[in-house]
């Protein structure tokens, strides 16, 4: 069914102005200096053949996931990121170490407890050995339906 109602519903530049700021506030909690780093590291870390948009794209994408989702629907929603058509050149070390820096990033609770390349790179590993090979599997399984 269409939702034409969504069609005429105009924000103004306050309300589009304050839906950012909101956004912002989720993604970046400490500010620009927040978003330096992470760019920083998605530089450093985050080692696929894409650009720095891209990188930083998907760094938002799965924060949201992070942050959105249920717990119990994680895995399942990772799984569909994880297979996604953009990621389709990211080796599996860029996209652990993807998923390392939001993970970090979001159990940051002060900015000086945000995370820099070590943990990233310890977190990368220990998501490399769990996580990715679960998320593997629920892509295999996912398409046999």
């Amino acid at each position: 069914m269409l939702n034409i109602g969504r069609w005429f519903s105009f924000s103004s530049p306050e309300e589009r102005k304050e839906r950012e700021e909101a956004y912002l506030q989720m993604v970046f909690p400490f500010g620009e200096a927040q978003k330096q780093l992470e760019q920083g590291l998605l530089k450093t870390c985050v080692q696929a053949p894409v650009n720095e948009n891209e990188k930083l794209y998907q760094l938002l994408v799965v924060k949201g996931l992070y942050a959105q989702t249920r717990p119990e629907k994680l895995e399942d929603t990772l799984g569909q990121w994880y297979r996604g058509a953009l990621l389709k050149k990211w080796p599996d070390s860029a996209r652990a170490a993807l998923l390392a820096l939001a993970q970090l990033s979001l159990e940051a609770e002060a900015p000086d407890a945000l995370p820099v390349e070590k943990q990233v790179s310890d977190r990368t590993a220990e998501i490399q050995k769990d996580l990715l090979p679960k998320l593997k599997a629920k892509a295999k399984t996912l398409w046999r339906r």
